[in-house]
């Protein structure tokens, strides 16, 4: 088997070093709107945006959401299981590596609580 040349190899890690994996989710919220909730891993620490925004047509409209950054320490419980069932779900299918699931465990862990593990887990 051929193997590429080193040049693309170099490519390749430089474009993976400088991309961040973003987990995005919604919620539903009373009058017809959603909350957007954005998680992602920047330099080892996990930050996070909300936005409400219409549901329907005007929801298509991206441009005009305003995000808001929130202290990564100001994260709910909640936020932090449903940001957990989403890596959890990334890491069954490899695309990102466990250590990033058992960073999220100790933030649960570190608010007095036990993540949830899922019957398919164990």
């Amino acid at each position: 088997m051929p193997r590429r040349p080193k040049s693309s190899q170099d490519q390749r890690r430089v474009y993976r070093k400088f991309t961040r994996n973003t987990y995005e989710w919604r919620e539903k919220l009373p009058d017809r709107m959603y909350r957007m909730v954005k998680a992602w891993r920047e330099g080892g620490r996990w930050f996070y945006s909300t936005c409400i925004v219409p549901k329907g047509r005007a929801a298509a409209e991206e441009a005009e959401w305003d995000w808001e950054e929130q202290d990564p320490a100001d994260i709910s419980l909640e936020d932090l299981q449903t940001l957990r069932e989403k890596l959890h779900a990334k890491y069954t299918r490899r695309r990102l590596p466990w250590e990033h699931v058992e960073e999220v465990d100790k933030l649960i862990a570190a608010r007095g609580e036990e993540p949830e593990v899922s019957d398919e887990e164990e």
